[in-house]
C-alpha cells in the first residue's frame, strides 16, 4: 500500500466516524499529514503569462496553498521543487 492508497482507505473507512472525539481529531490530523504526501500536479493560472528576455513565462503554483513554485519559459521542460516550501505538499511535475 502506498501513501495514496492509505489516504483513500482512511477517507473511505474512517472519515464518517465524526463524533467529535479525540479519535476523530487524530484521524483528521493524520489525514491532513498524509494528504500532503500524495503528489499533486502544480497549477497554472490560466491567461496569466509574463514576458521577458524574449520568452513567455508560465508561473506554477502549489495546488494546496497557492504558493509560487516555479516559472517555465515556453518551449522548455517543466521542472520545479518536489515539495512546496510553505505547506510541504509533494508536487508531481510528471503529470503536466
Amino acid at each position: 500500500m502506498n501513501d495514496s492508497d492509505a489516504y483513500l482507505w482512511i477517507r473511505k473507512n474512517l472519515i464518517n466516524v465524526n463524533n467529535g472525539t479525540e479519535q476523530d481529531e487524530a484521524i483528521n490530523i493524520a489525514l491532513k499529514a498524509l494528504a500532503s504526501r500524495v503528489p499533486l500536479p502544480p497549477i497554472q493560472q490560466v491567461g496569466k503569462i509574463r514576458y521577458g528576455m524574449g520568452y513567455a513565462y508560465h508561473d506554477w503554483y502549489c495546488p494546496t496553498c497557492g504558493c509560487f513554485l516555479a516559472y517555465e519559459p515556453e518551449g522548455y521542460s517543466k521542472q520545479g521543487e518536489s515539495n512546496c516550501k510553505k505547506c510541504q505538499q509533494r508536487i508531481s511535475w510528471d503529470a503536466i
